[in-house]
């Protein structure tokens, strides 16, 4: 009786470990799969004006894209390789952890860990940048 009691327990656990993750969370972490490398393809080819339009709509309004993409070029990003993705229950926010090769001012950083924050705006995915301290804004003149 205890054998039956404990299978029964453990049978939706079981159940779920074997189906794995529905295909709406695997065409949720596709789609957010995609949005990444695309975000991050474009930091390896030097595509500034490509990475801006990646970029959550706050971060947009706040940075004009000239002013980011003058200032962008100085990262040369090398490559990417995607760690984890997760999803949260909300189904519109999403971190993930990358590791980069980047190249800056002569010096090369390889494996650098690297934790984005992403949600969705308008059924598509973004990446969330904090813009407390926006480097991209323009230059107030005193």
């Amino acid at each position: 009786m205890k054998k039956q009691h404990i299978f029964l327990t453990l049978l939706p656990f079981l159940i779920f470990t074997i189906m794995g993750a529905s295909p709406v969370q695997k065409k949720a972490e596709e789609s957010l799969r995609k949005r990444v490398e695309g975000l991050m393809q474009a930091k390896v080819d030097g595509k500034w004006d490509v990475v801006y339009t990646y970029y959550d709509t706050g971060f947009r309004k706040a940075a004009s894209q000239e002013n980011f993409t003058k200032r962008s070029g100085r990262m040369d990003f090398k490559s990417f390789t995607i760690e984890s993705l997760e999803i949260l229950p909300s189904g519109n926010e999403a971190t993930v952890k990358l590791k980069t090769d980047i190249s800056m001012q002569g010096f090369d950083f390889k494996g650098k860990q690297e934790k984005q924050h992403w949600i969705k705006q308008d059924g598509e995915w973004f990446q969330k940048v904090n813009i407390g301290a926006n480097p991209f804004a323009p230059k107030k003149k005193k």
